[in-house]
């Protein structure tokens, strides 16, 4: 079972985004109508009026979108369930969902109330759509079994996946609210805290002479993640220094991210990967997607300071001028690793045009304050294993909006450190077979 099968006929993407949306200006007619009725000429209160209307929309949407929108054959069962999830989608996005940006917009953000209403119904429609795509209209899964493995290499559903976090990412935006003058003292020192903890577990991985990738130091889990990355998975996971909740991290006026991911690259030799990573500007260097720029700084012995402007891309793109100091070590003829830390980072705006400038500390809005990346490097038979691991550091969500909010982060940065590993290995392969 794919994402794309669903209980009734196939439609193209597009196709059935144009259906959803036509049904949906339907609905909105029907709502006018039967509220302008109840109230005018019935004499009910708008109140309840509102709530019958309401009802008459989401009920109208349900059937047109079963009969039309995703063509639901006669005798398919299920329909009472399908109404349940859609009316819960609909409560969720077209009613806590407008409270929670309008509320966003309006009172932190101050814009106009039409303009609130207009960006946040827009946001939601496409939320509306993806919910009904994946979760109301898609058939029962053939197998009980969920994972969250990744197939590499298969672009096309990775894409369709992607399309909910856009959702994600612009609620993250726009939840990060006014500008900050950098992050506070004491979110630096929770920061520094964690980072420390964090090294210390892991040089002491890369210090033990039987176990390396730190998948090897949880009980009974290493040899069978190992044959499900050889296999041609990929592993995303969220992970966890000294206690702390696995997730996003409270901490005094920030939240820390930490994430974990493997992938196995068939092919390729320890020697000639990390001669390629290890020279990003190089003829055999690789291009991350997210990167637009590289240039080396300096170089040493054991490393280089190097500068990156990246892009975050979202409904809208957040690009940064970014120094780091990266450390490469050799452990043995099969192991290496390095380890990158921002020293400086600054958001960008106009990025391209003849205005392009660096946004001053007193404006960062906090969307990236801190980043360190830690890599492993394993060769193994048949090819090398590859580990991220990822800690960023962002400013905290206002109060009363983490639980809808966090989720979403969650989804961005899953994203990312995905996207980072699938493009490495699709690259690092392409570079072997050109070999």
């Amino acid at each position: 079972m794919t994402a794309r099968e669903h209980v009734g006929g196939q439609l193209p993407g597009p196709s059935r985004a144009w259906r959803f949306a036509l049904v949906g200006f339907g609905g909105f007619a029907v709502q006018i109508m039967v509220l302008d009725a109840l109230t005018r000429l019935a004499g009910l209160d708008y109140r309840a009026a509102t709530v019958l209307a309401l009802e008459a929309a989401i009920l109208h949407n349900f059937v047109w979108h079963e009969r039309w929108t995703w063509r639901v054959p006669d005798g398919s069962g299920g329909r009472l369930a399908r109404a349940a999830r859609f009316h819960t989608a609909t409560a969720l996005f077209s009613v806590v969902g407008n409270v929670v940006l309008m509320s966003l917009f309006v009172e932190w953000l101050a814009w106009p109330v039409l303009l609130a209403n207009a960006v946040a119904v827009a946001i939601l429609g496409g939320a509306n759509f993806r919910a009904a795509d994946g979760w109301v209209f898609r058939a029962p899964p053939r197998k009980a079994a969920y994972t969250r493995e990744i197939v590499v290499g298969d672009s096309a559903s990775r894409r369709g996946a992607r399309k909910p976090v856009v959702l994600a990412a612009s609620l993250l935006l726009v939840a990060a609210g006014p500008a900050l003058a950098g992050p506070p003292g004491e979110t630096v020192a929770a920061w520094d805290r964690y980072v420390t903890a964090t090294e210390r577990r892991i040089d002491g991985e890369l210090e033990d002479g039987q176990h390396f990738l730190a998948m090897d130091f949880v009980t009974r889990r290493g040899p069978l993640d190992r044959h499900s990355l050889q296999d041609g998975n990929v592993r995303i996971e969220q992970v966890a220094t000294g206690g702390a909740d696995v997730g996003s991290i409270d901490v005094p006026g920030g939240m820390i991210h930490h994430w974990r991911g493997y992938v196995f690259i068939p092919g390729a030799k320890l020697t000639a990967l990390m001669s390629s990573v290890s020279d990003p500007t190089g003829p055999r260097s690789i291009r991350q997607e997210d990167v637009l720029e590289t240039r080396v700084l300096s170089r040493s012995s054991d490393g280089l300071r190097l500068f990156l402007k990246l892009q975050r891309r979202s409904l809208v793109s957040v690009t940064y001028n970014t120094e780091h100091l990266v450390q490469y070590r050799r452990h043995s003829d099969v192991r290496a690793s390095s380890r990158s830390v921002a020293t400086r980072i600054a958001e960008v705006d106009d990025v391209g045009l003849p205005s392009e400038r660096e946004r001053s500390p007193e404006s960062d809005r906090g969307f990236l304050w801190r980043m360190n990346s830690y890599w492993r490097y394993q060769a193994v038979p048949g090819g090398v294993i590859v580990e991220l691991e990822s800690l960023t550091l962002s400013r905290s969500l206002p109060w009363g909006m983490r639980t809808v909010i966090r989720p979403l982060i969650e989804h961005v940065a899953q994203e990312s450190i995905e996207r980072t590993l699938v493009t490495l290995g699709q690259r690092i392969r392409r570079a072997a077979l050109h070999v």
